[in-house]
């Protein structure tokens, strides 16, 4: 990611002072090794495991490099995996050294670290890294071979195009001068614009007709009578109702009334 941005991955280091190449170097198997010779761990372990996929991500680190990657020259190499590693350089040679073997063991299709089956992103990545090293075509030959012949079952997932694979084997077709629009029997140009999604088209906007619709007055709640009383009647029959009631509850009225009975 340094290398793409233009940035000098020696310039970018922890606050131990400690860079990338440093970690990925303590990560590294030493040529020595009778297994996993230049291979990467994908962690820090008490002894290291190699990792095919850890591999082709750190490879491409160590060389300072990003993609696209370019066809090989004709008179490339696979380097030896030097005795001693002590720098990006020499951890690339010895990184370069396993992948170029373990292509050349595996007769160009890594097999997947998670059961059976054939790790195609790693193949694909491998060669791509072997481009970017310089490699050269017999290096690269057997994993272009079984990429090509494994690329319906790499590029499609339950029977429809997935745009990764199609986008990882561009590249690669690109990286090996292999005509893209037969790759494998597949037009991956064409394949991976199937799969673009396009967004549907907003509804168009509802435009009023008619008149203006009036807002109802506010009207009180109907009582169950189709009689309207004035509100200044009903409160004039209240307080006369209130005075009435007054005058009565005096006791000297009641014993008028009662006189004027007898």
């Amino acid at each position: 990611m340094a290398a793409a941005a233009g940035v000098n991955p020696a310039t970018v280091t922890s606050t131990t002072g400690k860079t990338g190449d440093d970690y990925l170097r303590s990560l590294q198997i030493a040529c020595t090794a009778t297994t996993g010779a230049g291979a990467y761990d994908f962690q820090g372990e008490a002894t290291l495991h190699a990792n095919d996929y850890a591999t082709v991500q750190a490879l491409l680190g160590e060389l300072g490099k990003s993609f696209p990657a370019y066809p090989a020259y004709p008179g490339g190499s696979i380097p030896a995996c030097p005795t001693t590693v002590a720098d990006a350089a020499t951890s690339a040679a010895a990184a370069t050294s396993y992948l170029a073997a373990r292509l050349k063991t595996t007769k160009g299709a890594i097999p997947s670290a998670f059961g059976s089956g054939t790790d195609w992103t790693t193949t694909a990545n491998a060669v791509l890294d072997l481009e970017a090293a310089h490699a050269g075509p017999a290096a690269i030959a057997p994993a272009l071979t079984a990429l090509e012949a494994g690329t319906n079952a790499y590029v499609k997932t339950a029977g429809a195009y997935a745009p990764g694979p199609l986008a990882t084997l561009l590249m690669v077709a690109h990286a090996s001068g292999v005509n893209p629009t037969a790759f494998g029997g597949v037009d991956l140009a064409t394949a991976l614009l199937s799969t673009e999604r396009v967004a549907s088209a907003a509804p168009p906007a509802v435009e009023p007709s008619g008149s203006p619709t009036a807002t109802p007055v506010a009207t009180l709640p109907t009582t169950g009578s189709n009689d309207t009383i004035p509100l200044g009647a009903v409160g004039a029959l209240l307080v006369g109702l209130g005075i009435a009631a007054m005058l009565l509850s005096r006791p000297g009225s009641r014993r008028r009334v009662g006189q004027h009975g007898c």
